[in-house]
């Protein structure tokens, strides 16, 4: 009889979260906000919208999303990196709500997004094809659902390859476990949801 090997989601997402909860995160996070900036625009995000930033991190896409007046929240597992997005926020005197949660498993009633983000984020989650439902489930009908992710040419594959040279424990980043063939993340396992096409009820999918 054939035998399957299963991955242990939970096992691999604890030891994401370790991961970012010990590191730096905001040193290279930081630098994202100019790409949250642009996939913000893209979703054509504006005033009065309820918006979801996914796997937010110290919050760049819920931050973006307020400052055009957008009802705006993050939601994350690593608690450090919402206490600096709650942080950031209060420094600019946005409003925007941070909530712990897990991406595979949204603390949101169906439909409670106009629009759904994230920035370098939802890529992580170990479970893709759960965390495209989970983006789906939240989004109104005719909302738009945003990605802005690595590719598998892009600085992921990169990183892999600078990361090589390292002994094997240390070398990818966290939650490459869950798609050690490639960076792509989220814009390759969500192709309905992240691609060029539409997102539910007619809405619009993009990837940057």
């Amino acid at each position: 009889m054939m035998q399957t090997d299963t991955v242990d989601f939970e096992a691999i997402k604890e030891r994401q979260k370790m991961g970012w909860e010990a590191g730096d995160y905001p040193r290279v996070g930081n630098t994202l906000q100019l790409m949250a900036e642009r996939l913000v625009e893209a979703a054509d995000v504006h005033a009065g919208q309820r918006v979801l930033d996914v796997a937010c991190g110290q919050g760049n896409a819920a931050i973006a999303a307020a400052r055009r007046f957008a009802d705006s929240t993050g939601v994350d597992y690593a608690t450090n990196l919402l206490a600096q997005g709650r942080e950031r926020a209060a420094a600019e005197h946005l409003a925007v709500t941070f909530t712990e949660g897990d991406a595979e498993q949204l603390p949101f009633p169906q439909a409670s997004f106009d629009a759904t983000l994230s920035t370098v984020g939802v890529m992580f989650a170990p479970d893709q094809e759960r965390a495209a439902t989970e983006l789906v489930r939240v989004t109104r009908a005719g909302g738009n659902i945003a990605l802005a992710s690595w590719t598998p040419e892009g600085l992921g594959s990169a990183c892999d390859d600078a990361a090589a040279e390292f002994p094997e424990g240390s070398r990818r980043h966290p939650g490459s476990e869950a798609a050690a063939d490639s960076s792509g993340g989220a814009a390759r396992g969500v192709p309905d949801v992240a691609g060029p096409g539409t997102g539910p009820g007619g809405g619009h999918g993009a990837a940057l």
